[in-house]
């Protein structure tokens, strides 16, 4: 299951660093990122709100089979008040758990942290208040919130870093070309006023 989440981490990163770096106009990363982010929250709703996400529930949901089990009373989940998730493997997932969220804030808006801190920490709320209320085998933490946060800061950290490389980028180009464009000016001129000097 890590190993799952690890390669779809490398890959979504590398996309993402791809299109927030190559991508200029803001409408286009505005839409593919929401259309990117719409199936992620659904994938992530089936992962939270079920018994873990796997190919054959998204195969039993398109043949309109149910996915959700409710095996419980409702309001009868527990709440862990620990800041430290309960192991390794599981703090990992959860930092990773809404990272997407981070590199879509980051690579589109202005001034994105706080942003991305306020809609990852809500997002977060919402998923342990939910999963303390449906009657499904899910139990709520706070260590999930502040590790859905983090790693959505993280990610929102990585994709202003790129922004910040694309701008660089662009700035050094912009030069190269006034530069290259001056100097041919330059060239230009000198090479006019050497045919006036001949002429005369």
């Amino acid at each position: 299951m890590i190993t799952e989440f690890l390669i779809i981490l490398i890959v979504g990163f590398l996309f993402a660093s791809l299109g927030i770096f190559f991508v200029g106009n803001k409408k286009v990363k505005l839409i593919v990122g929401s259309i990117i982010l719409t199936v992620f929250a659904f994938l992530l709703i089936l992962g939270v709100f079920t018994s873990g996400f796997s190919l054959s529930q998204l195969k039993d949901l398109f043949a309109g089979k149910v996915v959700l089990k409710f095996n419980k009373k409702w309001f009868s989940g527990e709440i862990l008040w620990s800041i430290f998730p309960a192991d390794l493997h599981e703090g990992i997932i959860n930092i990773i758990m809404l990272m997407p969220i981070g590199l879509y804030i980051g690579g589109i808006f202005e001034k994105p942290l706080k942003k991305t801190a306020i809609t990852a920490s809500a997002v977060s709320l919402f998923i342990e208040v939910m999963q303390f209320v449906l009657p499904i085998e899910r139990f709520s933490q706070l260590s999930d919130v502040i590790l859905n946060t983090l790693g959505a800061v993280i990610a929102c950290l990585y994709a202003m870093l790129i922004v910040w490389l694309r701008k660089k980028y662009i700035e050094k180009r912009n030069k190269n070309k006034l530069q290259n464009a001056t100097a041919s000016n330059v060239v230009e001129h000198s090479e006019q006023k050497e045919k006036i000097e001949i002429k005369n």
